[in-house]
């Protein structure tokens, strides 16, 4: 059987457990800006508007997932915009986009 720890070891170890959940709350408390709080009429508005203008979808050789992933877009009204398809006019790829 093992003696109990003085009294110091056991305010360090709570020390260190205090640490170790300020740091799981800081990292959650940073992950929470990645969620959207807003109500979901300012979300909608904010979906009606982006609807505005094109997409860009995808540069790369993934063919067959860039083209479904391009329909899906097109199919809710959203123009996609696929770099390839572009006209060059003489510009570099940077100042397609």
């Amino acid at each position: 059987m093992g003696y109990p720890k003085d009294l110091g070891q056991k305010i360090e170890d709570f020390r260190d457990d205090v640490r170790a959940s300020l740091r799981k709350l800081t990292s959650l408390k940073a992950q929470l800006d990645l969620y959207d709080t807003s109500r979901p009429d300012e979300r909608a508005a904010r979906l009606a508007s982006a609807r505005d203008g094109p997409i860009f979808v995808v540069h790369g050789h993934a063919g067959e997932a860039r083209e479904t992933v391009a329909r899906f877009v097109q199919s809710l009204g959203i123009r996609p915009v696929i770099l390839h398809e572009e006209p060059n006019r003489g510009q570099t790829v940077i100042e397609k986009f």
